[in-house]
């Protein structure tokens, strides 16, 4: 398995981040199942954090993973996703 992350500050208030995992499938080309098609090998990262002040931020991150298949018997099973995250965090 391979992670690589990286993040940088471009200002006191702005900090950039991406990152990639690459890792074999876990299940067996004989033991898939489509109700758990945890079958994918790499994911592309990519983010941002926003410093409003030092109790208050904003971030973002989206997540990519590009379709894998994969074929055991008469069933194929095919992945892919995307998705992302906002948050915004004020520390006490």
């Amino acid at each position: 398995m391979v992670s690589l992350g990286l993040a940088y500050q471009f200002t006191d208030a702005f900090t950039g981040r991406v990152g990639y995992n690459h890792g074999k499938n876990p299940i067996p080309d004989l033991n898939v199942n489509y109700l758990w098609p945890a079958i994918v090998e790499d994911h592309y990262t990519v983010g941002f954090g926003y410093a409003f002040s030092k109790q208050s931020q904003l971030n973002f991150a989206l997540s990519y993973v590009p379709e894998v298949n994969v074929t055991s018997g008469p069933m194929t099973i095919e992945h892919s996703q995307m998705n992302w995250q906002l948050m915004y965090s004020y520390s006490f």
